[in-house]
């Protein structure tokens, strides 16, 4: 029996010894979905407060997926990407981490990228699922939520700003903060996860609050003065009352933390880093230290 041969039998064996030891946890009581996938059914409260748009990215194609709960019997609704590909994600990738890196005025490439984000994703999605769900979503005026899930290099990139930006013609200055509210989810799995987590606290913190971190002067960093403002208009939307706000020095590691388990949402309003080879890793840079997700 050659090598291969045999690391193929070795590898079938824990295959099969892996899978005996996870059904006999499922038969234990309360561990019946011990690392199972959820059911679609599981997913599909997840856009609740609005679609949930799954984007993926791969060398053969590109599409999207729409999680909607507008009709149960089908709550997906598949969108091909035909203009967009793996080799355009990768080259809006490198660009956008060019501009984040030098200091010269990049204007012009980045409405480059935000078009063509609009253009060959951003745009065909919403102009595919606009009548049907997102507009049937209006309310008092308010503009309709959605949440992004994307794959790959997409992941890295301002889907909710992309748009068509610069034009004379202002009338063809088209983009997607005017059209939608853009959240963004790692996977379909933790939000619903942070949805019942916001449901529970919800019941134990009422009204709402909220914890507004700001940092304008972070030590050793670039000074972010626009920070400040962010917090204000945020405090006069949400209520002077029902916020926290902690700027500056006043913004430590501890405090923040801290403060985080006492209110139900959380803005940050600083300096971040996003490691791409160990996610976990990434984390927001506050007045003295680092706090990792």
């Amino acid at each position: 029996m050659d090598q291969q041969t045999v690391l193929c039998k070795g590898h079938r064996t824990l295959a099969a010894d892996y899978k005996k030891l996870v059904d006999k946890v499922c038969k234990l009581e309360g561990f019946e979905n011990f690392l199972q996938s959820k059911k679609l059914t599981e997913l599909i409260p997840a856009a609740t407060k609005g679609p949930v748009i799954m984007v993926n990215v791969h060398t053969s194609r590109c599409d999207a997926l729409v999680l909607h709960s507008n009709n149960p019997s089908q709550p997906l609704i598949h969108i091909p990407l035909l203009d967009f590909c793996e080799e355009k994600a990768d080259n809006l990738y490198s660009q956008m981490m060019s501009i984040l890196t030098t200091y010269n005025d990049s204007r012009l490439t980045l409405q480059s990228i935000l078009g063509n984000l609009w253009s060959w994703v951003v745009d065909p999605i919403l102009s595919t699922v606009g009548n049907m769900l997102l507009l049937s979503n209006l309310i008092d005026d308010q503009l309709p939520h959605i949440t992004w899930c994307p794959t790959g290099q997409l992941a890295f990139l301002p889907l909710h700003a992309a748009g068509i930006y610069g034009t004379t013609d202002a009338s063809k200055n088209r983009n997607a903060f005017d059209l939608v509210v853009s959240s963004y989810t790692p996977t379909l799995t933790a939000l619903v996860n942070s949805m019942a987590t916001v449901n529970h606290a919800t019941t134990l913190i009422s009204p709402p609050r909220m914890l507004i971190v700001s940092q304008a002067k972070t030590p050793g960093q670039h000074h972010l003065p626009g920070t400040i403002k962010e917090a204000e208009c945020i405090e006069k939307i949400i209520s002077s009352k029902n916020c926290i706000h902690l700027e500056g020095e006043k913004a430590t590691v501890s405090a923040v933390l801290r403060e985080m388990g006492k209110n139900s949402w959380v803005h940050l309003a600083c300096h971040g880093i996003q490691n791409i080879m160990e996610p976990l890793k990434s984390s927001f840079i506050l007045h003295d230290g680092n706090i990792y997700g």
